[in-house]
């Protein structure tokens, strides 16, 4: 692929979604049409903000920058939408040098960039990455192909890729079976039913326990798993993460841990390795939590 240029990054962008499959023979699903839209959303969200560094559109932004859907269809889900920028010249970081294209151009890219990667890795391929000296090019070797991206697609890859993965799950024979979005002859993202688990992430319980100081800020009882603060300074780093309980311990421990501003717990990392971000830690695996 060629290094990114945006002739006309100012122009208007019209894009078309579409959705098919038998979901929709008998309506339209309110929450998948929501969920769906909502990723679609995301994508367009996550060039902007790899662009400019930042993790989260403010509210004034968010204000300022939105799809906006001109038609909605049934039978299938189908909606033309615009990307709309209202005085994002005076509010938006780059919106001179980007705008609705640009955009869209840089989510495309990021589209062939995650792509790329995770086929290369279902095929048991090894990925890497050779960046120029002020990273703005990065060229990504599998082993046997080796393709050129503008350096802000390997930020928007990373940050898009929940979007990607949240689209593809509901892939399925008995609901979803055709994904696509761009422009209406020629959409440029396509995912059908083959790519279902394609950027699904698979993960391993290492065997080494820790023992870490935690807040239980969720538990479900029935389902036995909750979510957790790790606090500061630990062998595993401060965040919130997932949690499941191992085995036929008691729950009622962690309904009393959910009372407490802090509570010590015995627990096993499950990583799941991102041929993009590295190693991530994808939830933990209780064994104990002191009374």
């Amino acid at each position: 692929m060629p290094i990114l240029e945006v002739e006309a990054p100012n122009a208007a962008v019209d894009l078309q979604f579409k959705m098919e499959g038998p979901a929709f023979d008998r309506g339209m699903p309110l929450p998948l049409m929501v969920d769906s839209l909502g990723h679609v959303q995301g994508v367009l969200d996550k060039s902007y903000l790899g662009l400019i560094g930042k993790r989260r559109l403010s509210r004034e932004e968010r204000l300022r920058f939105y799809l906006q859907a001109q038609r909605i269809e049934h039978s299938s889900l189908l909606a033309d939408l615009g990307v709309v920028f209202t005085g994002a010249q005076t509010v938006l970081p780059l919106f001179g040098v980007l705008g609705p294209s640009g955009i869209w151009e840089y989510a495309k890219s990021a589209f062939e960039f995650l792509k790329f990667v995770f086929e290369a890795v279902r095929k048991g391929e090894r990925v890497t990455y050779t960046w120029n000296a002020d990273r703005s090019v990065v060229h990504v070797n599998t082993g046997t192909q080796t393709q050129v991206f503008n350096g802000p697609v390997f930020n928007i890859g990373e940050l898009s890729l929940v979007h990607y993965q949240g689209l593809t799950q509901v892939l399925d024979a008995s609901n979803v079976t055709d994904i696509r979005l761009g422009e209406k002859a020629h959409p440029e993202i396509k995912l059908a039913l083959p790519d279902r688990g394609l950027f699904e992430l698979p993960t391993k319980i290492e065997e080494q326990p820790h023992k870490i100081a935690c807040e239980i800020l969720e538990f479900d009882k029935i389902e036995r798993d909750g979510r957790m603060k790790v606090l500061p300074s630990q062998s595993i780093p401060e965040a919130d993460y997932r949690f499941d309980v191992i085995g036929k311990q008691d729950a009622a421990s962690y309904i009393e841990g959910m009372l407490k501003q802090q509570v010590r717990v015995t627990c096993l990392r499950e990583v799941a390795e991102n041929p993009v971000s590295g190693e991530k830690i994808y939830r933990l695996q209780l064994i104990d939590i002191e009374a």
